[in-house]
């Protein structure tokens, strides 16, 4: 059962696109979410060369730039929880200085799930995906839900799953939140033998069929490119959600935290379930 959620607050596309999503959720389920503003002055302050006797100039214009990114964290942080009472959602925020990945693990212990945008950034150089994606997951406090930006989402959800333990648990995690109960789910299993796809797509169907779910089980013959494939049944099935699943021959580990699920996060056009 899903009763609260943690946001990552920033101001890029994402991010904005992120906590509309972490609004649903909280609409749907009746949970309550906690919003946090984080200034990272690792992330702000760039290691640049100085010259000799500019330290004093270097230490003025640091602080001015910290004191600016306070008060953008302190702005988003309000107008967060002004938008979380127009909606009469219950929240809480906070406008906070630390370092940003260990701020989010340690506020991690009361929420199911963390959301935030592909690209957050928190003031600093903009990338998707953020690398705070890769943090939280090789800790691994609490499933993610990655948003990008400009999102369609559609009523459906696709399970990407291959049988593995850590996709046996993405996938239980997402059943047992009850996230998106009302909808379609599609289990979608890519494998080079049909029969073998069938066989794990027929598992995952189960597994949700018996918890509620109006599942349904889609083996598709296995690409050289899992993420063409993943992207193209999300299209096919209106997906509103990927719960991303394991794939590659070189394991879990190996395409959860490489490059596959960087373009993965990078190209996808709806939100993702994703749990180490």
């Amino acid at each position: 059962m899903l009763k609260r959620l943690l946001i990552a607050l920033d101001a890029t596309p994402g991010a904005r696109e992120a906590e509309s999503l972490a609004l649903r959720l909280a609409l749907a389920h009746g949970a309550a979410l906690k919003g946090l503003a984080i200034v990272d002055p690792e992330i702000l302050i760039p290691i640049e060369p100085m010259p000799i006797g500019g330290d004093t100039y270097k230490m003025h214009k640091d602080a001015v730039l910290i004191d600016r990114a306070r008060a953008a964290a302190s702005a988003l942080a309000q107008a967060f929880s002004d938008e979380c009472r127009t909606a009469h959602v219950e929240a809480e925020s906070a406008a906070i200085q630390g370092p940003a990945l260990a701020t989010l693990i340690g506020a991690c212990a009361p929420h199911d799930v963390v959301v935030l945008g592909n690209d957050t950034s928190l003031g600093g150089a903009a990338k998707s995906p953020s690398p705070l994606i890769a943090g939280l997951l090789n800790n691994n406090p609490r499933p993610l839900i990655v948003s990008p930006a400009n999102e369609a989402p559609g009523p459906a959800t696709l399970i990407a799953y291959d049988a593995s333990v850590p996709a046996m648990r993405a996938l239980q995690l997402f059943a047992a939140l009850g996230l998106r109960k009302a909808y379609e789910t599609v289990v979608v299993s890519i494998g080079a033998d049909a029969a073998a796809a069938k066989t794990m797509a027929e598992e995952g169907e189960t597994f949700l069929r018996e918890r509620g779910y109006k599942a349904v089980a889609r083996p598709l013959a296995g690409g050289k490119n899992p993420i063409d494939t993943l992207i193209a049944a999300a299209k096919s099935a209106n997906a509103g959600l990927i719960v991303a699943g394991a794939y590659g021959h070189r394991g879990w580990r190996e395409w959860l935290l490489g490059t596959t699920t960087e373009a993965l996060v990078a190209q996808s056009p709806v939100p993702l379930f994703i749990h180490h």
